[in-house]
């Protein structure tokens, strides 16, 4: 494996990704990688995908694995600037209470 620090300039911006709607709510994703990005992503797998799991199951991975840091990262933010703004939270608390025929009223 080479370590020699080269990096993989990925401009967001240039992606080509089709996201396509399909029936009984599936959804199907094209990504188009340049042959840079190719060359990355084979040698990332190559090295890291287990030898029982095929491709698709190696990408579904990947892809959830990069939703569930996405929602940390946006839980670890939200905890933060509740411990930041814990006064003003403490101040503006509304309690919405749900009773059993599922209405809802806030109370302050």
């Amino acid at each position: 494996m080479d370590t020699s620090g080269s990096t993989i300039d990925m401009k967001v911006s240039d992606w080509k990704i089709k996201t396509i709607e399909r029936k009984r709510g599936r959804m199907k994703f094209q990504l188009k990688l340049n042959k840079e990005e190719t060359e990355g992503f084979k040698e990332f797998s190559t090295h890291l995908k287990p030898a029982d799991m095929n491709d698709q199951e190696w990408l579904r991975a990947i892809f959830y694995k990069g939703l569930e840091k996405i929602q940390q990262d946006l839980m670890e933010g939200m905890e933060k600037y509740m411990e930041e703004h814990a006064d003003e939270m403490d101040a503006s608390a509304m309690q919405d209470v749900v009773d059993a025929s599922g209405s809802s009223e806030i109370i302050e």
